[in-house]
């Protein structure tokens, strides 16, 4: 084997050691653009947790004894909003509806006392307590009305939707949907939902 043949070898060699060289660095180039991509996921869906676990989440619940407010002179159903979340609900609004009908419920008609808000007001994190809203029936309850709601033959139902914005400027909105017995204020089939008004 002479001279130039060996030397032809050692540059095969080397030309493969520098190819297999180029190859691993390739394989390894890769294997960290897909770890980076992976962070950049992992550090994204953190940050949106992150979020999430600071937003404002609004809950209602009865307030005082809703079968004695309803037997009053002036009667109503009084809710409880609460904010269970981390930080304060902004431009809180609130819209409600309430109405006897018949059981079973199948949903309000468009004479069913309705009212709105008139100001927006701030609903702090888990405050020691509920902002109070006071649904009344304008029109009264009658002495039949009295006796047949006592019977469960007709359903004093009430509706609440709340919107408002969180800290990152986003809108949302919850519904929470009642009708009254006597051992309290039962979910109605409807109404029981939330959401995000935007892209959030």
């Amino acid at each position: 084997m002479n001279a130039s043949t060996i030397m032809s070898h050692i540059e095969q060699i080397i030309a493969a050691v520098t190819a297999l060289s180029t190859l691993v660095i390739a394989i390894f180039a890769v294997i960290q653009a897909i770890a980076a991509k992976d962070a950049a996921r992992a550090a994204k869906l953190n940050a949106e947790v992150l979020t999430e676990s600071q937003r404002p989440y609004i809950s209602a619940v009865p307030h005082e004894d809703p079968v004695r407010d309803l037997m009053t002179d002036t009667p109503r159903v009084q809710l409880g909003l609460t904010n269970c979340g981390a930080t304060p609900a902004i431009n809180v609004v609130y819209e409600s509806w309430i109405e006897v009908l018949p059981a079973p419920f199948d949903d309000f008609t468009q004479a069913a006392d309705y009212r709105k808000s008139a100001e927006p007001v701030l609903l702090p994190p888990r405050a020691d307590r509920p902002l109070v809203v006071n649904i009344p029936i304008r029109r009264g309850l009658s002495r039949t009305d009295r006796a047949e709601i006592k019977e469960l033959r007709r359903l004093v139902c009430v509706r609440l939707k709340v919107s408002y914005r969180d800290l990152f400027g986003d809108s949302h909105w919850a519904s929470f949907g009642f009708f009254v017995q006597y051992n309290g204020l039962v979910p109605l089939p409807k109404y029981n939902d939330g959401g995000c008004s935007d892209a959030c």
